[in-house]
């Protein structure tokens, strides 16, 4: 009843206070969503393989924090930006105060973990374009990388 706003909605920022400060309270909420997610990306997966797809993305936020091993993830492509970067755009983008915004990152693996685990990296350390152009060649590399791997 906490968690529910007069209108029916979800209080996310109340469940983001609970969340974020009680990681027991994170990884139950865990359990129950990341298994329901993943079972409507197999749908939605198994719906995109019925017409020929040379790449198929599948953003995940929480990819290597989830501990979900998905087989049909081919490739992992990681967009990364120093610590007190995030923190301004989170604080910017959502209005949180810095501890908010901070809360946040520590529940997340450092950058430096996933880099190693990632096969491509976009950094976006600077401008948008700088990060565009990033991509671009990330996207050309992923291209290439798959052409390599259907012949």
């Amino acid at each position: 009843e906490q968690l529910i706003l007069a209108d029916g909605s979800l209080n996310r920022p109340r469940l983001a206070a609970i969340i974020f400060a009680d990681p027991a309270s994170r990884r139950r909420l865990e359990s129950i969503l990341h298994p329901r997610i993943r079972s409507l990306w197999l749908a939605k997966l198994a719906e995109l393989k019925k017409q020929p797809a040379p790449l198929i993305a599948y953003v995940v936020p929480l990819y290597f924090e989830s501990g979900h091993k998905m087989a049909e993830i081919e490739k992992v492509i990681l967009v990364s930006a120093p610590d007190d970067l995030k923190i301004s755009r989170i604080m910017a983008r959502d209005g949180f105060s810095r501890e908010a915004a901070e809360l946040r990152l520590r529940a997340q693996l450092p950058d430096s973990e996933k880099i190693t685990k990632s096969d491509y990296v976009i950094h976006n350390h600077s401008t948008i374009e700088a990060a565009t152009e990033n991509a671009r060649k990330v996207f050309t590399a992923l291209v290439l990388d798959c052409a390599s791997l259907a012949s």
